[in-house]
């Protein structure tokens, strides 16, 4: 059997080509592909190797995807051929995927929105290790897909107010559509207005979301002291210049790190980081009961055969470009 997927042959290079699905092992389904989503701070990165990433060319692309179950493997009880379902496959239009990186969509939630679900759950872990309690000013730096998701769930983790900032004035209106306050990142007055926004304290919780360098200083002046500030970006490049002796240790601060690598698929972490498939149940209930909004950060639809032009608006690293929704039909 063939399907069509998405290669990145070399360096900036994105093609389109035939391929032959391997065959189904007995933990594993065949999903045919509807809908994938590129993500495009992991994905670009990935794509122009940009520091610290990993892997050669060739490479597969893409790592969030939905569509329906075409057959299962002999060892696959709990999902079965007809079921819609989100996974972790890349951009191809058939993928073989195992059994712990499937699951099924609940009525009402549309294939398009569970395309999602992977890239979610990956934001889901800036509010999940800060440990965000009721009431507590959050600040998210960096409003790209990742950043406007863990704002939305920072929020209905009990966080108030919630801060986005950024320096794209189209990234800001659309986290303020989803209830956000923005905060451009680079105005005259950030710090006051930040501090405007949080009783003159800074925000308990700060989410950084841009693995650039400066913004990650820019994290570590603006929590208040004895908050606790979450590297949710993937680093790129080594943060120079921070005093640290008193930007964190005299402000008491705690500064985590969030890997979505080092979570296992089904079972708890030592460190308390929940697994895979918890966090994905967890983003498919937000998503049934519309307490989650991703059309909003669907910016672009278009055919798989239009990948290259779609990358090649990643590369340029446009402000407009969210989510680019990559539809396998």
């Amino acid at each position: 059997m063939k399907g069509r997927r998405v290669i990145w042959p070399e360096r900036a290079k994105v093609a389109v080509e035939d391929f032959e699905v391997p065959a189904t092992e007995p933990d594993q389904v065949l999903v045919r592909t509807q809908f994938s989503i590129i993500s495009p701070g992991t994905e670009r990165a990935s794509l122009l190797s940009l520091p610290l990433v990993l892997g050669e060319f060739p490479k597969m692309a893409g790592y969030t995807a939905s569509g329906v179950i075409l057959e299962t493997g002999s060892a696959v009880t709990l999902l079965r051929p007809g079921d819609r379902v989100t996974c972790t496959s890349g951009h191809a239009t058939l993928a073989v995927v195992p059994q712990d990186r499937v699951l099924p969509v609940p009525d009402g939630v549309s294939l398009e929105d569970a395309a999602w679900v992977n890239l979610a759950t990956m934001a889901l872990l800036g509010p999940r290790l800060a440990r965000i309690e009721l009431g507590e000013p959050t600040l998210v730096i960096g409003l790209g897909p990742v950043g406007q998701l863990a704002a939305q769930m920072a929020r209905l983790q009990g966080a108030a107010p919630v801060i986005g900032a950024d320096v794209e004035d189209f990234r800001l209106s659309v986290a303020a559509k989803c209830g956000t306050v923005p905060l451009k990142a680079n105005g005259p007055n950030f710090r006051d207005d930040l501090l405007a926004l949080t009783d003159g304290r800074g925000p308990a919780v700060v989410i950084e979301a841009t693995g650039h360098p400066q913004p990650i200083v820019q994290a570590l002046e603006a929590a208040a002291a004895g908050g606790r500030v979450v590297l949710l970006a993937t680093p790129r490049g080594v943060t120079e210049s921070v005093d640290f002796c008193n930007t964190v240790h005299r402000r008491s601060l705690t500064v985590m790190g969030a890997y979505a690598s080092r979570r296992p698929p089904r079972n708890f972490s030592p460190a308390g980081v929940s697994a895979w498939q918890g966090d994905a149940e967890a983003i498919l209930k937000l998503l049934a009961g519309n307490l989650l909004d991703v059309a909003a950060l669907t910016t672009h639809k278009m055919s798989i055969e239009y990948a290259p032009e779609a990358y090649q608006m990643v590369m340029e690293w446009r402000p407009d470009v969210l989510g680019v929704l990559l539809d396998h039909r």
